[in-house]
């Protein structure tokens, strides 16, 4: 067996771990050999995935990081949040409790990750300088500025969503 990947292959998990954010994200080339690239589901999203589901070990976390593989990005980022991302959904739920526009709660959504991926662009220099500056100065007004991960980004989103829900609760 190979050396590297003898921490991830063990008699309990013989074809290696169940949940994909077991690899340590920086060891590519064991996420490369240990995610089967040669099936219908992994040839198809290819073209354009738009919705991922499935159960808890079937795949997603690892198809998601399976773009570690392709030469066509210079920068990937991971959100490994699980309790910042369920707290903000408990938040969401109660800023929203009384409106049930799903294009509303799309578009939160979607300026919430929006905001985790500037900061990582403004945390990693990824853009020129002019358009790191404007970056800076939207994360500086969203109070995000010196956060130093996605998941700082999130639990200051988080912290933030629930000073707007203690202000206004809605009841």
């Amino acid at each position: 067996m190979n050396e590297m990947l003898k921490p991830y292959i063990t008699k309990d998990e013989p074809f290696g771990p169940i949940d994909s954010t077991d690899i340590d994200i920086e060891d590519v080339d064991v996420l490369e050999r240990l995610f089967e690239q040669h099936n219908w589901i992994y040839q198809n999203m290819r073209h354009r995935p738009s919705i991922i589901m499935g159960r808890k070990g079937s795949g997603k976390t690892s198809y998601l990081r399976s773009v570690y593989f392709d030469d066509k990005y210079d920068f990937c980022t991971e959100i490994r949040t699980d309790h910042a991302l369920t707290h903000i959904s408990k938040v969401v739920q109660g800023l929203t409790k009384d409106v049930a526009f799903p294009e509303t709660l799309a578009e939160l959504w979607e300026t919430i990750l929006w905001i985790c991926m500037f900061s990582e662009i403004h945390t990693h220099s990824l853009l020129p300088k002019d358009k790191l500056t404007l970056i800076g100065m939207y994360l500086e007004k969203v109070g995000i500025r010196d956060a130093n991960s996605a998941d700082d980004v999130l639990w200051k989103l988080a912290h933030m969503l629930d000073d707007v829900l203690e202000e206004d609760p809605k009841d």
